[in-house]
């Protein structure tokens, strides 16, 4: 109802608006209704509501919030909030979206183009649609459900078509076996609407779980999932890994396949209990071969998680079981050893190296070697790792070959010591077996010469002549002091030079010995020679050594020449008279050109019985 106009009036329009104002708040009361001021007059909200609904059911065209707005002298919020609810009291007559209203004409347009289109194909392209009408997709799913169809991803389809595509498909799923690609899975449906249905998405929510899902785009039937799992569970309690790419196949988490306890690696799944059954085996073969090929006892699941296996689980749950310490060998058989077991093998190829040396010592001839540099400049063999690694494998042995390498690669250098330490001692001590003996026989021939020299200063230097030039071709492993003193001292103080480098007196006692069993072995050398000799002449020779030594319990190194003086010498050291006798006797005949058989014969007798 309009209370007033522009007509002419005792009262100005502006002055009747003003007292309109004032009382707006009164006019409302009396009117029951909200009243607004327009150009027009003063406007209560139902009539507003009328004048906008008959303005949207007559519009021949889009309309927008601010045109209703300046149209009728109306704040933009009043026009949206009569709209809005206008929009709810008339739902099918026009449309609001946002700032723009579409009006009834044009919805029933969009409509009837609509279905006609909808009868004339399947499917219809929204943003197609849309984009030739100029509407907003939001608008467009407005007007669809109007209409009886819905929407399906980007295209527009009857609900009854909508339903028969949805329950083909449906069926579709339901027919499957086993996993396949979602976009393998065909319906008869326009191509739009089969790619809508083949969404992850759509088959979330439409798709109940007991049916399948889909999983890295392809769909997993429920029963072949079941199957799957209760296989791989089967495979899994038997001691196999299980591969993870399987179990995200079947959209599986590890985590929820089993309660037992796992190990997760990064690409496969074992169960605690076969790690464990795993262990116990390779502990119990460490315990009985003393190492263990670990490759032989980890399933197969590849070389990265095999080494993961391998390196962080199995070999330090073992250092924590086996006794005795684990070494880790390198390579690609995975072995682990006991470190005890190691160092046993290790020692003994050591100790064949050592008895190698002492082989190799045992054979080295020492004519020329003298001193510790003689010895030192004796050319030994050096063992190679290639040369001690074939002669192993030449024996007959259950080792893996990288075992084999390390403990050669560990050996070497130790196998190289042993050979060249014990065979440079073993030389070593034979050369001063050899020197001892040497001094030994210096030191028996200087008894016998202190003898002489007590008695017969004259022979003394005769024979310490020979007896020099002895010692220079034949000790030169004698100390060069001894010798020395041997040419120019008395025998007594030579043999003191002698024992002097001796440290202890179980040495010179040791050397006493030596010299004595010497002696008495030159005595019976002598002894075998008297009674082979054919000579004469010799056989008296022989036998006077022979009789000195027995009272000297000394050598002498004497030329037959000195023998009538040395039968003199026997006599003054008062020896046995009728060995004197015999000797003078067969020097006689022999000097006299008399028979001499049996005096030759006499002395042998003699002889042997000489101690």
């Amino acid at each position: 109802m309009v209370f007033w106009s522009n007509r002419n009036a005792s009262f100005t329009a502006a002055d009747v608006e003003a007292i309109t104002r004032a009382k707006l708040d009164a006019l409302s009361k009396l009117m029951n209704d909200e009243v607004y001021i327009s150009r027009e007059g003063v406007m209560t909200r139902s009539h507003a509501g009328t004048v906008i609904t008959k303005r949207l059911l007559e519009a021949d065209e889009r309309l927008t919030i601010g045109i209703i707005a300046s149209e009728n002298d109306l704040s933009r919020s009043l026009v949206t909030e009569i709209v809005h609810q206008l929009q709810k009291e008339h739902p099918n007559d026009f449309l609001v979206r946002g700032d723009v209203v579409m009006p009834k004409k044009e919805l029933e347009s969009l409509r009837r183009d609509l279905n006609e289109q909808l009868e004339a194909e399947q499917a219809i392209d929204k943003i197609k649609f849309g984009s030739k009408r100029h509407i907003h997709l939001d608008v467009l799913e407005a007007i669809v459900s109007q209409v009886g169809a819905t929407g399906l991803g980007n295209v527009i389809v009857s609900r009854s078509n909508a339903e028969n595509f949805r329950n083909e498909f449906l069926n579709a799923l339901k027919t499957l076996k086993t996993p396949t690609d979602v976009d393998g899975i065909k319906i008869a449906a326009p191509a739009d609407v089969i790619k809508h249905l083949q969404s992850a998405s759509w088959i979330a929510e439409n798709v109940d779980r007991s049916i399948g899902s889909v999983i890295n785009n392809r769909f997993v039937p429920r029963v072949y999932q079941n199957q799957e799992t209760q296989g791989l569970l089967k495979g899994l309690q038997d001691g196999q890994p299980i591969c993870l790419d399987d179990l995200k196949e079947l959209g599986i988490r590890p985590q929820k396949l089993t309660k037992a306890p796992t190990i997760v690696l990064r690409e496969h799944l074992l169960l605690q209990k076969c790690v464990d059954q795993i262990v116990q085996d390779c502990a119990r073969e460490l315990n009985s071969d003393g190492f263990s090929k670990l490759a032989e006892h980890v399933p197969e699941m590849g070389k990265q998680d095999t080494i993961a296996f391998v390196e962080d689980h199995l070999v330090p749950t073992l250092r924590g079981t086996v006794k005795g310490g684990l070494v880790v060998v390198p390579g690609e058989e995975y072995v682990v050893a006991l470190k005890k077991n190691l160092d046993e093998i290790k020692n003994s190829i050591v100790q064949d190296f050592h008895q190698k040396g002492r082989e190799f010592a045992d054979s080295v001839s020492l004519e020329k070697v003298v001193n510790d540099s003689d010895i030192n400049s004796i050319s030994l063999h050096v063992v190679t790792e290639k040369q001690l690694q074939q002669e192993w494998n030449h024996q007959k042995h259950a080792l893996p070959q990288t075992y084999i390498a390390m403990v050669v690669s560990k050996s070497v250098k130790d196998c190289n010591h042993a050979f060249t330490s014990t065979a440079r001692a073993v030389i070593k001590e034979r050369v001063a077996k050899l020197v001892q003996c040497d001094e030994a026989e210096v030191l028996a021939y200087l008894r016998g010469m202190r003898l002489v020299k007590s008695k017969d200063e004259k022979l003394y230097g005769k024979l310490q002549s020979e007896l020099t030039a002895y010692a220079s071709n034949n000790w030169a492993r004698v100390d060069d002091n001894v010798k020395a003193s041997l040419e120019n001292d008395d025998p007594g103080h030579t043999e003191d030079i002698l024992k002097h480098h001796y440290q202890s007196q179980s040495q010179v006692q040791q050397l006493e010995q030596q010299t004595e069993h010497l002696r008495v072995a030159t005595v019976k050398s002598l002894q075998a020679q008297v009674q082979s000799a054919k000579d004469p002449a010799l056989v008296l020779h022989l036998a006077v050594l022979i009789a000195f030594s027995s009272t000297s319990k000394g050598l002498l190194r004497a030329t037959g020449k000195h023998v009538p003086k040395l039968i003199k010498l026997l006599q003054n050291l008062q020896y046995d008279p009728d060995t004197i006798q015999l000797f003078t006797s067969l020097k006689d005949a022999i000097v006299g050109g008399q028979p001499k058989d049996q005096l030759t014969e006499q002395v042998r007798s003699l002889v042997s019985q000489i101690k």
